[in-house]
């Protein structure tokens, strides 16, 4: 039984939760989705999570005395999911060059275009002054768009970031189309590619489920 810990309505219109949530649908899996307040996280959670961050995987021992397996981040939990459902093919064989490609993508993804998003929706953590703000948040719209540019060219000649075949890479991926301001995702209309990808996404069952049990519409 899997459990994921993700944050309460009304804390963001796009939580970072919908990714590993998009797989559980994907595989099929039973699990149960909790809700976090995160302008007032529990106690109890930070058992969970000792930084109190969203979101977790929960993966309930075989031995009910014993405690559960706790995932995180999404990268890790995406991964994770993968590998334990092997027949859902949602990532290459391991020890294959395609393998090789998706930990290099997902690791670009969430170690480079995703902390620019942070930079974008949190400028005030990464500046000293109220007047460094608008600063930070032109650089880092700056660097998403030189990310865009970059995936776009990846997309050219493929569907998906791996290929012809549709994986928890671009689960990934499609997460983060949701988080930008719209100032930004005007811009993205510009990467015919990645709208092409966020569309075939957006086309599949799980996805369409996953979208609307949290009241989300499709972007594409």
């Amino acid at each position: 039984m899997y459990t994921l810990y993700t944050c309460s309505k009304g804390y963001t219109d796009e939580p970072t939760s919908l990714a590993p949530q998009i797989a559980l649908e994907e595989i099929g899996a039973d699990y149960n989705l909790v809700e976090v307040d995160l302008f007032d996280v529990p106690e109890w959670f930070y058992k969970l999570h000792p930084r109190g961050k969203i979101p977790v995987l929960a993966v309930s021992p075989s031995d009910p005395a014993g405690e559960p397996l706790l995932i995180y981040p999404s990268t890790a939990i995406l991964l994770y999911l993968a590998e334990q459902h092997p027949s859902c093919k949602l990532l290459p064989a391991a020890g294959t060059n395609q393998r090789a490609l998706a930990y290099k993508w997902m690791i670009y993804l969430s170690e480079e275009l995703q902390a620019w998003f942070m930079m974008d929706s949190f400028p005030e953590r990464y500046c000293l002054e109220e007047s460094q703000k608008t600063i930070i948040e032109s650089k880092a719209a700056l660097l998403i768009d030189e990310a865009w540019q970059e995936i776009d060219k990846e997309l050219a000649t493929h569907p998906y970031l791996l290929g012809q075949n549709y994986s928890v890479i671009d689960l990934f991926l499609y997460m983060t189309t949701r988080w930008i301001r719209p100032e930004i995702h005007k811009r993205l209309n510009h990467y015919p590619n990645i709208a092409r990808t966020v569309s075939l996404i957006e086309s599949r069952e799980a996805v369409l489920r996953t979208l609307k049990n949290n009241d989300m519409a499709v972007i594409s």
